[in-house]
């Protein structure tokens, strides 16, 4: 009798089939600890794991998910320090690059931006390792430096993965719909009545986000104080940060509206965009405002300048 070599990778169906039960392993296990949001967050782990393991891409779309649903979510398991999902994430997305795509080629195509960005990041590590000779760095300074570092490194990495029409175009589209799925949320969590609002905010703290009242962010007064409008921050936990991430949603899904073949239908561009347009403005932050505008200054330049006369 002749036996039968069975190769077992990522995507083959026993490895698939083990990984959904192990999920649902999980959830279970989560949903009988009494939190249903960490069982969902046991779950989007499990499939940020798988996707990481697949490709770059699919890790890449699982950092869009992440940064618009979750961003702040702490990994439960803690190895010396609390790492964030999205700064595990972009490790395992830099490191797997690294293991998977840069060494074993031995070759490394860089932009002439590329060029510059790795010549900045050698410069901060020789600009560390000399100051160590003056004076010993923290660890949470170390472990700061470390996350900067791999997050300018993503640079390189999405330059280097993302190379033809289709790959941008789906993740486009991811950062479209993760921008519309962040302002639905902001938005419902923001018609709450102010005790609900606390409630929902403060049962995403079994996944390491702040809790009690001061989940609340208000719109600061003169000398030093708070007014009584309240902003919207959504997931984000800071209403400055929901802003940003809506207003470069809501600049591709403008930019998309006038594009001739656009990554999604076209109602569901304008609506996204209105979604994403209100709550930037109930968060307050004027600064997504000005970075919206400019952006849609940037496209009418490119469209027909004549619209400056």
């Amino acid at each position: 009798m002749i036996a039968r070599r069975v190769e077992l990778t990522w995507g083959s169906p026993a490895v698939v089939v083990a990984l959904a039960l192990l999920a649902g392993w999980g959830v279970g296990a989560a949903v009988a600890l009494g939190s249903p949001v960490a069982a969902l967050a046991v779950a989007g782990g499990l499939v940020a794991t798988w996707a990481i393991t697949r490709s770059v891409e699919a890790s890449l779309l699982g950092l869009i998910v992440v940064a618009s649903v979750l961003p702040y979510t702490v990994i439960p398991l803690r190895v010396g320090v609390a790492l964030t999902a999205l700064d595990a994430v972009m490790a395992a997305i830099v490191l797997g690059w690294l293991l998977r795509h840069a060494l074993p080629a031995r070759r490394l195509e860089l932009t002439a931006g590329g060029f510059l960005v790795v010549a900045y990041l050698v410069t901060a590590v020789v600009a560390l390792v000399v100051g160590t000779s003056y004076a010993m760095p923290s660890g949470a300074a170390v472990r700061s430096f470390l996350k900067y570092v791999v997050a300018i490194g993503l640079f390189v990495v999405v330059v280097d993965v993302v190379r033809d029409a289709a790959t941008i175009r789906r993740l486009v589209r991811a950062l479209i719909l993760g921008g519309i799925v962040a302002a639905v949320l902001a938005l419902a969590i923001q018609a709450l009545p102010r005790p609900n609002i606390v409630d929902v905010l403060s049962s995403l703290s079994v996944v390491g986000y702040p809790s009690g009242p001061g989940v609340l962010r208000f719109l600061p007064a003169p000398n030093n104080t708070y007014s009584d409008t309240l902003r919207a921050v959504g997931t984000q936990i800071d209403p400055n940060v929901l802003g940003g991430m809506l207003m470069m949603a809501a600049s591709l899904m403008l930019a998309q509206c006038f594009a001739q073949r656009s990554v999604l239908p076209r109602w569901l561009l304008v609506g996204g965009l209105g979604l994403a347009a209100v709550a930037m403005v109930l968060s307050q932050s004027r600064a997504s405002w000005l970075g919206l505008a400019a952006a849609g200054g940037v496209l009418a330049t490119i469209r027909d300048r004549r619209l400056w006369l």
